[in-house]
């Protein structure tokens, strides 16, 4: 590889790869930022009506799923980011199917609980059993006393 090549190289995919990690993080501020604003709107809102000492539940509920939102955009974004810049950097992709289905499976047998305490938590949060900051006990049936705690 030559000097000129190099510079080819850094002139076309480099800079491509470049502007698409810097291109990503200032996307995912912007989103960052618009869901902070949506809860501190929210917020706003409630203090506005001055009615509740503790936010209501829909607030926290928009809050919470704002949040939510963020962070799983975020990873969308930052996974496509890296895809392209694999692309960029001419790693085949396509050879990366096999190895990375192999390594999904694996992944989800051995965290089976994992997932499924995660899905058993979105149901909770989307059916609203509980919101964000109420305090609930969690014990094992059939006893009196258990764990408290503030749902975050």
């Amino acid at each position: 590889m030559n000097l000129d090549d190099f510079e080819h190289w850094a002139r076309s995919d480099g800079l491509q790869a470049i502007l698409l990690v810097v291109g990503s993080i200032l996307l995912v501020r912007a989103i960052q930022w618009f869901a902070g604003h949506v809860v501190r709107r929210a917020e706003e809102e409630a203090d506005a009506r001055g009615t509740d000492l503790v936010a209501s539940e829909r607030d926290k509920h928009k809050g919470a799923l704002a949040q939510v939102l963020a962070w799983s955009v975020t990873a969308v974004i930052y996974f496509v980011t890296a895809l392209l810049v694999l692309e960029r950097f001419n790693v085949p992709i396509t050879s990366l199917v096999a190895p990375a289905t192999v390594a999904g499976a694996a992944i989800g047998f051995g965290s089976q609980r994992l997932v499924q305490d995660f899905l058993t938590g979105f149901f909770v949060f989307t059916e609203r059993q509980y919101g964000y900051g109420d305090v609930i006990r969690i014990s094992q049936p059939g006893e009196t006393v258990g764990i408290s705690g503030t749902v975050e």
